[in-house]
């Protein structure tokens, strides 16, 4: 008898996965609008602390039934994902719960991590199944640990994270990194308020003057731009450009650009009725 392979056994499932988003995303996409109307100034998101979350810790470690939950929680994802249990090298927690700058409605971040070229030698088809598998979990799940939502990741071991990032090892009950607290001065987030502001008025213009495709995609580079040219000189988690692109996708408004280019595509592929 042939042995099927790993890589062989993802294909039908990648297959199967992308169906499913695709009906699911029909529904979701149907309940939205990419248009925005203008640009009203908001409050900022960003929250600065002198404590990790109290809902989840206790001082610097997680509660023991929070780390239950979320152990639990990350055992059913890797289920879901077809994931064999010895190639899972830790489940860590990131993000603004594992760090100073938590908000109330910030996500419990749980990643998965291994090596994903395990997964199979096709390492393009391996990125697409697992972030279609957490596409498609989001989209059927609705899962929380005392009112935060969960999202999880499956989470490749060469990820490199900012030096003021916080990652707690959930599986060992440790910190790997711990977080750094922020300084967030007055001034400070006066100036993201007002760089976020800037942006939300010029992507409405975009919508209100129906840019093309091409256009609205040179945007969004050249707001990736801004933020990868920090990464790349070494800006850590608060670093001023990272703080307003988190700011601009915790309004919504990096999705509002992905749903603006995908009407647009849809629409140039459709035929109508005359």
């Amino acid at each position: 008898m042939n042995k099927v392979s790993y890589q062989d056994r993802l294909k039908p499932l990648l297959i199967a996965s992308c169906l499913s988003l695709f009906f699911i995303l029909q529904v979701s996409i149907a309940q939205t609008s990419a248009q925005s109307g203008s640009a009203e100034p908001e409050k900022l998101s960003l929250e600065c602390h002198q404590i990790l979350n109290p809902v989840l810790w206790e001082t610097d470690q997680l509660k023991p039934d929070v780390r239950n939950a979320l152990l639990k929680f990350a055992d059913r994802f890797a289920q879901f994902s077809k994931i064999p249990q010895g190639l899972i090298q830790d489940v860590v927690m990131v993000g603004g719960n594992a760090s100073y700058n938590y908000t109330d409605k910030s996500d419990i971040d749980v990643h998965v991590l291994l090596d994903r070229n395990k997964l199979g030698s096709d390492r393009a088809m391996v990125d697409d199944y697992v972030q279609l598998k957490k596409d498609f979990w989001m989209l059927t799940h609705n899962i929380k640990v005392y009112g935060y939502d969960i999202e999880p990741y499956v989470e490749d071991l060469t990820t490199l994270y900012s030096k003021d990032k916080g990652i707690y090892s959930v599986k060992d009950n440790v910190w790997l990194q711990k977080p750094v607290q922020a300084n967030c001065t007055t001034g400070d987030l006066q100036l993201i308020k007002q760089k976020v502001n800037g942006y939300k008025k010029e992507i409405d213009a975009l919508f209100a003057r129906q840019a093309s495709v091409l256009e609205v995609q040179q945007y969004k580079e050249k707001i990736k731009k801004f933020r990868a040219e920090s990464i790349k000189r070494g800006g850590g988690e608060f670093d001023f450009e990272n703080l307003v692109f988190k700011e601009l996708r915790a309004q919504n408004y990096i999705d509002k650009l992905d749903e603006y280019m995908k009407a647009l595509n849809d629409k140039e592929l459709s035929l109508s009725r005359k």
